[in-house]
């Protein structure tokens, strides 16, 4: 073993708002453990939500049955109970040395981050020299995460495409990543344009879903059938406009509940979108009540049934569920 992996402390404790960054630190430690096929036996994983502490404790207390360290891992670990945590933190104080336990826990927000910090498990992992804490974060902004993420394949974008990408891609890590392998994918050996983002991301259409559900709210179905149209001509088997919808809708009821009484950048974080999105989920779910967006989503889901079960073209479908969703 190298002398990197006897370095390696006996628990660590790592929180992110984002789980990409969650999952490549863990990654890293895997690594740093040595994890391969042949060592898989000293490797547990538990989530804490389904997990029993005396299961978590036995597997840190026991020995490696192929030598080495042993590496146990507890996903979201202030999912267990108090007393369970309780228990935890005394493991802490006097960890197995052959075993390194990583615990690992999303925080999005101060009062998650408060959380967070009064647990016991925290406070003992701060306090033992045998414990290490590590928050990950994008310390140097969205935009140039997005920039260093094109770089490791080569490719790089104009922060006009950038911010694009940002904007109605979101701000979750795992989407922006796989976007991005997408449209790097497609670009081959050419450039990054915006034209070709347009085209690729999941997204490229979500402006247009906006300003047809701000005609849906604003109960004008000529409107409506007006702004639907351009998302049907990018979309040649009209599926795609159902998703496109059922998202859209299914955020506003986020930022109805998730998100109620917040606006602005702790919206964004809220429900994992980027400030432009919540710019305009913020005025859409003021407009509409909990009710008409239930109904909007029972009528999506209805129109798919429809779509999927009946010899109706799909583009009458969606013309019929656009008019019928401005009179929710």
């Amino acid at each position: 073993m190298s002398d990197r992996k006897k370095e390696l402390k006996s628990v660590y404790l790592i929180y992110s708002a984002h789980s990409l960054l969650l999952k490549d630190a863990l990654d890293r430690l895997t690594a740093d453990v040595g994890e391969s096929d042949g060592e898989a036996l000293n490797v547990r994983r538990f989530a804490a939500g389904d997990a029993d502490i005396l299961d978590i404790i036995a597997a840190c207390q026991a020995l490696s049955f192929l030598g080495g360290r042993r590496l146990v891992v507890v996903n979201g670990f202030l999912g267990l109970n108090e007393s369970s945590q309780k228990m935890l933190a005394e493991y802490v104080g006097d960890p197995n040395p052959q075993t390194i336990l990583v615990l690992t826990e999303s925080v999005a927000g101060k009062p998650e981050e408060r959380r967070l910090k009064s647990a016991a498990v925290f406070k003992a992992c701060v306090s033992s020299k045998s414990a290490g804490v590590h928050e990950y974060a994008i310390k140097s902004g969205l935009p140039s995460w997005v920039a260093a993420a094109l770089s490791k394949r080569n490719k790089s974008a104009g922060r006009p495409i950038i911010d694009y990408m940002i904007t109605w891609i979101g701000a979750d890590l795992n989407r922006l990543k796989s976007e991005i392998d997408k449209i790097c994918d497609a670009a081959g050996d050419g450039e990054i344009t915006l034209a070709l983002v347009k085209d690729l991301t999941v997204v490229a259409n979500e402006a247009d879903v906006f300003d047809l559900v701000n005609s849906v709210i604003a109960h004008d179905p000529e409107l409506a059938l007006t702004r639907l149209a351009p998302l049907l001509e990018t979309d040649s088997g009209d599926s795609r406009v159902f998703g496109l919808l059922e998202r859209q809708f299914q955020l506003i009821l986020n930022a109805k509940t998730r998100g109620r009484g917040l606006s602005g950048q702790k919206l964004a974080t809220a429900l994992g979108i980027s400030p432009g999105q919540a710019f305009h989920l913020e005025k859409q779910s003021r407009i509409f009540s909990l009710k008409s967006i239930k109904a909007a989503l029972k009528l999506l889901v209805e129109a798919d049934f429809t779509r999927k079960s009946s010899p109706i073209p799909t583009r009458l479908v969606l013309e019929m569920l656009v008019v019928d969703l401005c009179e929710v």
